[in-house]
């Protein structure tokens, strides 16, 4: 961005610059899936970039109905975001390193 209104973050620390991969979603995912990814992104694990969680546990996190992750999951999954692995008592997503 160049030109016009310059922004500045209300709190100056605490805030992280997101990289390519988040700026990569941002332009290729919906906005109900986008949002997904990036709580996806704050909660894995930082080694590995892994998450075990289930549908219903995602949409309570985020306020949203279990159709409407399943859907995002999807989406995800489609566009090459995240791999899953689901176990029987589990369905872990894992987002893609």
């Amino acid at each position: 961005m160049s030109g016009g209104t310059r922004f500045q973050l209300k709190q100056s620390t605490g805030w992280f610059a997101a990289g390519r991969e988040v700026r990569c979603a941002l332009e290729l995912l919906s906005d109900a899936t986008f949002k997904l990814f990036v709580w996806l992104c704050l909660h894995a694990e930082r080694g590995r970039g892994t998450l075990s969680a289930t549908p219903a546990e995602l949409a309570r996190a985020l306020g949203k109905k279990e159709s409407d992750m399943h859907l995002a999951l999807e989406e995800l999954e489609r566009q090459g975001t995240t791999t899953t692995k689901t176990s029987q008592h589990r369905e872990p997503f894992h987002k893609s390193n």
